[in-house]
């Protein structure tokens, strides 16, 4: 199946990280992660991750700090959950998106993979600079998701080794550096225009494609 990889990712590194002090058993405590995550990424689209304290949140969140604080011991932690939650988003877009509709081609998996980041952009909330948050981690959570990503790089290697691709070190960097590549594209057309400059998105599709297909054809 074409989403294993990624299902096995998503299930063993992603969604098994906990950055709660204690993990809810009830809906209605549930609910209340869900509005505090909401709650900051609302803020976080607005204002900027730099915004956010714990005792705005819980304000706006309309919950006591000592609420907040029986699920997030600090702001880092807060963040960190956020981060996984928007990152979880995205694998689970790309896992339904290659399930409607399985990848016949190599150019057709990172084509799609590229139209989630884009769609993501559009419609998870903080999708867009969540991620900046990182550049004020500690050494450890930026480990952590270098780790995650380099694992994430894995899944997708598998995962297209069945169109003849290869798993050396040499097309690993081919396809990180495309998908940055498209990240960083992407991240400029929504910074230049809300919905998402279209020039830019373009290019994001087609550069990616051409620098791996360059190295492709050399197989």
């Amino acid at each position: 199946m074409f989403t294993e990889p990624l299902n096995h990712y998503l299930r063993t590194e992603v969604k098994s990280i906990n950055d709660l002090r204690i993990s809810p058993r009830q809906e209605r405590s549930r609910r209340t992660l869900d509005v505090i995550l909401d709650t900051t990424a609302a803020v976080v689209s607005t204002d900027g991750f730099t915004a956010v304290t714990t005792a705005d949140i819980a304000e706006r969140a309309g919950i006591a700090i000592g609420t907040f604080y029986r699920f997030y011991p600090d702001r880092e932690a807060l963040l960190s959950a956020l981060r996984n939650r928007t990152y979880t988003s995205y694998l689970e877009h790309l896992i339904a998106a290659f399930d409607r509709k399985t990848p016949r081609t190599w150019k057709q998996a990172v084509t799609t993979m590229i139209d989630v980041n884009i769609e993501c952009f559009r419609t998870i909330p903080a999708f867009a600079i969540v991620h900046l948050s990182l550049l004020a981690a500690d050494a450890d959570e930026r480990q952590a998701h270098l780790r995650r990503g380099s694992l994430y790089l894995d899944a997708i290697v598998e995962s297209l080794a069945p169109f003849g691709l290869p798993s050396s070190k040499a097309w690993r960097t081919r396809l990180e550096v495309a998908l940055e590549q498209a990240s960083a594209l992407t991240s400029l057309a929504f910074l230049r225009d809300p919905d998402g400059d279209r020039r830019i998105l373009a290019e994001a599709r087609r550069l990616p494609i051409d620098y791996l297909q360059e190295y492709a054809a050399s197989l």
